[in-house]
């Protein structure tokens, strides 16, 4: 079939361009994975690692985590979007290990699952990344590439992920996740539907001048494209949040403000329509959940 010929080739040329990729995220044992990726929901890579790379030379267990307690962890991630939330999970979770699996990170889904904090997604980083596993875990950028190249269209990540596991080859499927992860939209270039980092760009050009209180002004043109694609990002996030990605309950009251914030730390000035409309309706749906 075209799709499988297709997808043949793809992870092909991926693996011959970058036959051992790796994640962003610093860790140092599964459980430290685990923390990490907890922590990454509706957070940066880098802003985690800056915030692990003191608290796991304290706590790289979850032992050694409840032992240094809620509130001194919440003074090592309290740059992380959400970290009430994340440190009560972080709590939780850490509890649980040890209470009910020694101490150690289990390698089934189901267990992984039942922990706080954690969804699907999670759990498939979890697997494929510290245990080896051939899943692919699909976060918004897997999202986007699925449905904008072909490779595996579905409308919500669960589809894309059951897409991604008829059409990827067996030999490509351990590394697969991080291939897509480091693969670049390159159809957003080709007249693709949706906002693309170039028009990202020419609206932020339009806006000249336009600036979020407390921003910094217009940067130069190469940079603007660049604040405007993690900006198109951002928005692509809550998308599929609102798609029932791993949101927690209760959040949606604090995405504002969260958003506003990332924006005017990365001195964007393109997409604040594009915030609007993305964040009311997120926030309308997880006000109806039970």
């Amino acid at each position: 079939m075209k799709a499988a010929v297709d997808a043949e080739a793809f992870f092909a040329r991926l693996a011959a361009a970058n036959p051992a990729p790796k994640g962003e995220l610093d860790f140092v044992n599964p459980y430290t994975l685990l923390v990490a990726v907890v922590l990454s929901a509706q957070a940066t890579d880098v802003g985690v690692n800056k915030a692990t790379g003191s608290l796991f030379k304290a706590a790289d267990t979850p032992a050694k985590m409840l032992a240094l307690g809620e509130a001194r962890l919440k003074g090592f991630i309290k740059t992380i979007g959400l970290f009430n939330t994340k440190t009560r999970n972080v709590m939780a979770l850490s509890r649980i290990l040890v209470e009910k699996h020694g101490g150690e990170v289990p390698r089934d889904r189901e267990s992984l699952e039942a922990l706080p904090g954690v969804g699907r997604k999670t759990a498939n980083v979890v697997l494929n990344v510290a245990f080896g596993e051939p899943v692919i875990a699909v976060d918004t950028h897997i999202f986007r590439l699925a449905n904008r190249t072909g490779l595996a269209p579905g409308k919500t990540p669960r589809e894309v992920e059951d897409a991604l596991e008829k059409v990827t080859p067996a030999r490509f499927k351990r590394h697969a996740h991080h291939w897509l992860i480091l693969h670049p939209l390159q159809g957003e270039r080709d007249g693709d539907e949706g906002t693309s980092e170039e028009t990202a760009g020419e609206e932020a050009q339009k806006q000249e001048g336009e600036t979020l209180a407390g921003a910094a002004p217009r940067a130069a043109p190469v940079a603007v494209l660049e604040q405007a694609h993690e900006a198109v990002l951002l928005v692509d996030r809550l998308l599929v949040a609102a798609a029932g990605l791993e949101v927690q309950h209760g959040e949606g009251a604090v995405l504002a403000g969260l958003v506003q914030e990332h924006v005017e730390g990365a001195g964007v000035i393109a997409v604040l329509p594009d915030l609007g409309r993305v964040v009311a309706p997120l926030e309308a749906r997880l006000a109806e959940e039970p």
